[in-house]
């Protein structure tokens, strides 16, 4: 079901709108989306801002355009009706407005809306919209250099007690890609549904972003404000249900998780609704991982499909008439487990996301290594979370360890409110030097949390790298490099 990766491209058109986007103190605006209307209403263009806050469109017509930048956690920033000739390039320099979104706590599930529009549940609405931009943004190439990305998929069958059955497989693959898997297109998958049976049996589809941006989409589900959970304290979530039962199609539902704070994206999670009542019980479903690098990008991190696994089997029916007697049903054997999971993102030499799996080879003298680091490490939680280790190495160009270099790590802190209507938070910081053969280490890692690291030698820095580690590893490795002297 999870296809390959479709990779980037874009149309030869002869107009363009560029310019640079800065914060309102005057620092230039990664990450944000910049859209281009045409006078119908109708989108013409969008792209991300790139690191310097640089965005670049090439519309495909002459005429009059509207221009909107979209950012996670704040009001829109609306630019007034331009022109553009044809072959013209226009250039639009744009000043963010610091208008943030404030949601009143959700300590109870909202009210149901069905069909999402301007005048829904403010809650709602507002979560709809904040998860909306960071799919899209899913979407989308960031103004200057490609990413290339890496990610492994495997294939797993599991029985009911959740022992594998045969040999697991797994593929890597790498590319220059902004899509982790596709599904129909979102008016066809309203029509045949999230799973259909063909010559080689049933086939289960999972949600992508286009069939999440569709309005067939928010057409056909309810929307709800779901408060956090106690394994998701700093969560909100937006739930969707079908809106009406259509009749044999499998339908989903399921819920889209966000920061409370930041209303930054982090987890789809879904399950198929309209099974039939043999495959009811096995909770069949997914879930989709989203995160933000440093550069301001978004990707897919992380997916799995949980598919049931059944036969037609003669089993024993009893009745009170008849007796005993067999007769063919379905019988759950088992379930299939399909997904993947990026493990890193690079543009040119640079490392913009490691999953911290693939440092090192995990030669057994290495594995011994972390498991030594790790014991040293107390045992803490934050957030509910366990504390990792994180290790490394900075290497110069010609991939030698470092001695002392300069290591930071930071991550976003605690969130405090600062009035009525806004937070702040503060970073939180360690620094430490590299060993002498370029190794170094830190304990009291938050996991699941966005961690970037960079080293300094000198004037010389490396490009920041950014590594989240999972909730079910403890330790971690990422590397730096750090340029050579020029």
């Amino acid at each position: 079901m999870l296809a390959a990766l479709l990779f980037a491209c874009s149309a030869g058109y002869a107009q363009t709108v560029r310019g640079i986007a800065t914060l309102p103190d005057s620092s230039r605006a990664a990450g944000a989306i910049v859209v281009v209307s045409d006078t119908a209403g109708a989108v013409a263009a969008r792209a991300l801002t790139g690191e310097a806050g640089n965005y670049e469109l090439r519309l495909p017509a002459p005429g009059t355009y509207t221009l909107r930048v979209l950012r996670i956690g704040f009001h829109p920033t609306m630019v007034p009706p331009f022109s553009v000739g044809a072959g013209e390039i226009k250039t639009l320099a744009i000043a963010l407005k610091d208008d943030p979104i404030v949601l009143a706590a959700v300590a109870v599930r909202g009210k149901s809306v069905c069909r999402v529009q301007q005048d829904s549940g403010q809650a709602v609405a507002h979560l709809w919209e904040e998860a909306r931009k960071a799919i899209a943004a899913t979407q989308l190439t960031a103004g200057g250099r490609k990413q290339s990305v890496s990610w492994s998929v495997y294939d797993r069958n599991i029985d009911l007690a959740g022992r594998d059955v045969g040999t697991p497989t797994t593929r890597t693959n790498s590319a220059d890609a902004v899509k982790a898997f596709v599904s129909l297109p979102p008016d066809s998958l309203a029509k045949v549904g999230y799973m259909s049976d063909d010559e080689t049996g049933a086939v289960y589809r999972a949600p992508d972003a286009d069939a999440l941006l569709s309005d067939p989409f928010a057409a056909l589900h309810c929307f709800r404000a779901e408060p956090p959970t106690k394994e998701r304290s700093d969560w909100v979530g937006i739930g969707f249900y079908p809106a009406k039962d259509r009749g044999h199609i499998v339908d989903i539902q399921g819920t889209l998780w966000l920061d409370q704070k930041t209303l930054e994206l982090r987890q789809l999670e879904f399950r198929y609704t309209n099974l039939s009542d043999d495959f009811a019980h096995v909770k069949a479903g997914g879930t989709v991982d989203f995160m933000r690098l440093s550069t301001g990008s978004w990707l897919v991190s992380r997916w799995q499909l949980r598919m049931p696994r059944g036969s037609r089997q003669l089993v024993p029916h009893y009745t009170s008439s008849l007796g005993a007697r067999d007769e063919y049903k379905t019988v759950v054997e088992g379930l299939q487990l399909t997904g993947g999971e990026v493990t890193a993102v690079n543009r040119g030499a640079e490392v913009l996301f490691s999953s911290g799996a693939s440092t090192h080879d995990f030669t057994p003298e290495l594995l011994a290594e972390d498991a030594k680091l790790a014991a040293s490490c107390k045992a803490d939680s934050a957030q509910g979370l366990p504390l990792a280790m994180l290790r490394g190495t900075a290497f110069d160009g010609e991939h030698h360890g470092i001695a002392g270099a300069s290591i930071r790590v930071t991550w976003r802190g605690e969130f405090k409110a600062a009035g009525q209507n806004s937070f702040t938070y503060t970073n939180e910081q360690r620094d430490l030097h590299t060993d002498a053969t370029g190794n170094w280490h830190l304990c009291g890692i938050p996991r699941e949390r966005i961690v970037t690291v960079h080293a300094t030698v000198g004037t010389r820095a490396s490009a920041p790298v950014t590594v989240r580690i999972p909730r079910e590893r403890a330790s971690a490795g990422v590397d730096v490099e750090v340029p050579p002297a020029s």
